[in-house]
């Protein structure tokens, strides 16, 4: 049963207290200095109310009591306090873990190979800040072969660790006969990555094939160039160009369908029969077709046969016009075989100038690859 806690003060409590038992039971009365508390069921509280009201009584508070009322108040403080609690531990765990490793530096070596080293000697990814030791774990890197110089440090709840590797050649020889890297390409450098050797371009250098663009020397601490294998990474916008030149007007040969032909009969090198008609055409075509008429070499014989076509030649004075998508098609797939397999195609564009009666169609194709 929901019960009502009222606590209340008043000058004729027994008069009170009378009318009150006449409506409801009272319970749980308790009387200090000149207030009252006492307890009454839920369902005669607006009674009880109007009492109090005519008798013009002071009520300081008016509580529900009960199992259900205590359960919800205290689930209302376990839903304040428990996020609390809940933000303490994470902020606990963040400000005392860590739980990544982050390696910056690699250019040959592979990452995993550092990682798996670490596993090998008790690294532990997710681990209490103050038991991660960065000195032995700068020992365990630098012992693998391949790595100058090793540092790390704890940033937040990462480990970083920076490397820096060996030269891809440890041996130098001023006198080794190592070569440049040159271009492959005409086109726009758009990146750039030296590893090793003295960059001789930067970003945005337009080159040509054959530029040199890493060269195979470097300076030491006393200032001295050394001859080392040149390694880089550089990609650029490369230019697939491919033009043609095309006269507006062109003369067209053309067949008008007539013909004559004229036969010979050859018995080894000798004639033994000529039928020898010449054609009386202003401009013609020969074709001549050869017939063995006999397969053994007693008596070899063979026919030549001669055929005249007519030609006539046409002026075409809207060639260009007439061809031209043609002509830029077929440009259009010239240039684009001249695109490698590995580039990435990015735009392709045709121009198209004209001069005292020429036509020159340029068809150009942008991609993005390898310089080297």
């Amino acid at each position: 049963m929901h019960m009502i806690e009222y606590c209340i003060s008043s000058l004729n409590r027994d008069k009170l207290f009378k009318e009150l038992v006449k409506i409801t039971k009272i319970t749980n009365v308790r009387i200090n200095d000149n207030k009252i508390r006492f307890c009454i069921p839920q369902k005669f509280k607006k009674n009880v109310d109007t009492i109090l009201y005519k008798k013009n009584t002071k009520v300081y508070y008016c509580h529900k009591r009960g199992i259900i009322v205590l359960l919800k108040q205290t689930l209302f403080r376990i839903g304040v306090i428990l996020p609390i609690v809940f933000f303490c531990i994470i902020n606990l765990i963040l400000n005392n873990f860590v739980f990544r490793l982050e390696i910056m530096g690699l250019q040959r070596l592979e990452k995993e190979k550092i990682i798996n080293k670490l596993y090998e000697n008790n690294y532990k990814q997710i681990s209490i800040k103050n038991n991660i030791d960065i000195n032995k774990i700068q020992e365990i890197i630098g012992n693998i072969d391949g790595i100058s110089f090793v540092s790390a440090i704890v940033h937040g709840n990462t480990v970083i660790v920076n490397i820096k590797e060996n030269l891809y050649n440890a041996e130098y020889d001023e006198k080794a006969g190592f070569k440049p890297l040159v271009s492959t390409i005409n086109g726009r450098i758009t990146e750039i990555s030296i590893v090793q050797g003295n960059a001789k371009v930067g970003v945005g250098d337009i080159i040509k094939v054959g530029d040199v663009l890493v060269s195979p020397t470097i300076q030491d601490t006393s200032g001295n160039s050394l001859m080392v294998k040149p390694v880089a990474t550089i990609n650029a916008d490369i230019y697939y160009t491919l033009s043609v030149s095309v006269a507006n007007t062109f003369v067209e040969e053309i067949e008008t369908g007539k013909f004559i032909t004229s036969k010979k009969i050859l018995m080894g090198k000798a004639i033994i029969f000529d039928q020898n008609n010449i054609p009386k055409y202003n401009a013609y075509k020969v074709f001549e077709e050869v017939y063995e008429l006999s397969n053994n070499n007693i008596l070899p014989l063979k026919e030549i046969v001669t055929t005249y076509k007519e030609i006539e030649y046409v002026e075409n004075k809207n060639y260009f016009e007439d061809k031209k998508e043609q002509i830029i098609e077929e440009l259009k797939q010239k240039t684009r075989q001249m695109v490698r397999s590995y580039d990435i195609i990015k735009d392709e564009y045709c121009s198209i100038t004209s001069l005292c009666d020429i036509n020159t169609i340029t068809y150009t194709v942008l991609a993005s690859g390898s310089a080297l």
